[in-house]
């Protein structure tokens, strides 16, 4: 009797990789800045530039087999997905090769209170996100002091649930009293040091940079991944996204 049975040589998925932006396209956000070839540009333009670089690289990733599921929430006139993986809700994209970035656009205040409950409500949904991937990484930037009624959103954001089991970073467009309100936003963070600063940009290069920091931290990840399921034994070292087998998101 032959022991061949073509069921035992199975593909091995790749762990699901949440990251979600919360971008303030708030009126303040087309303000402009310097560049480094000395002429100008608004917050929101090269916000924009940043995000489709970071949509690019993921899309090259994901044809290594990867898989990043990317959600973006935009607060400022409206609060609303303008992309999400939610496959119940008619997704921008169904998968990471069909992103195509299309640009935010600058009008209203700083709802941050509003955005932190929907993104909360959407990670505390294990249908949408669920346990078997790596901890999702929740990127918030935002230029100014947020609209009142931030505090206790922002406290259970952090400090309840599934959220507060997420990696947190954050970035300060220009100088001003929302720095410290995103400060708090990244605190209780032990385990990742590289995510307990503050990053403020005062430039469009500023912008660029911060993006292609999360870029590599979250392709670190995913390369990672790709690395584990295959016998190799070359080890290397990345950000502490992933779960421990005792702590389930």
């Amino acid at each position: 009797m032959s022991r061949f049975n073509p069921s035992n040589y199975t593909v091995t998925e790749a762990k699901p990789l949440p990251v979600i932006l919360l971008l303030d396209t708030s009126s303040s956000m087309g303000v402009e800045l310097p560049t480094e070839n000395g002429q100008r540009k608004t917050r929101i333009d090269a916000l924009n530039e940043a995000v489709e670089s970071m949509i690019n690289t993921f899309v090259q990733q994901a044809k290594v087999e990867t898989a990043i599921n990317l959600a973006i929430v935009k607060f400022g006139a409206t609060v609303e997905f303008h992309l999400t993986y939610d496959p119940n809700t008619g997704s921008v994209y169904k998968n990471v090769l069909d992103l195509q970035w299309h640009p935010v656009k600058e009008s209203g205040s700083t709802p941050l209170n509003t955005a932190l409950r929907m993104t909360k409500d959407f990670l505390e949904d294990k249908a949408i996100t669920p346990s078997k991937g790596y901890k999702p990484t929740v990127i918030l930037i935002s230029d100014g002091q947020p609209n009142n009624g931030w505090e206790e959103p922002l406290n259970a954001f952090v400090n309840s649930g599934r959220s507060s089991k997420c990696n947190r970073i954050a970035m300060a467009i220009g100088a001003g009293g929302h720095e410290e309100v995103l400060r708090k936003f990244i605190v209780n963070q032990d385990e990742n040091p590289e995510y307990q600063k503050l990053y403020v940009a005062e430039d469009a290069t500023e912008i660029h940079k911060f993006f292609q920091f999360v870029t590599m931290s979250v392709t670190a990840t995913t390369e990672k991944n790709v690395t584990d399921n295959v016998e190799d034994n070359t080890q290397k070292v990345t950000p502490s996204l992933a779960l421990d087998e005792d702590d389930v998101f």
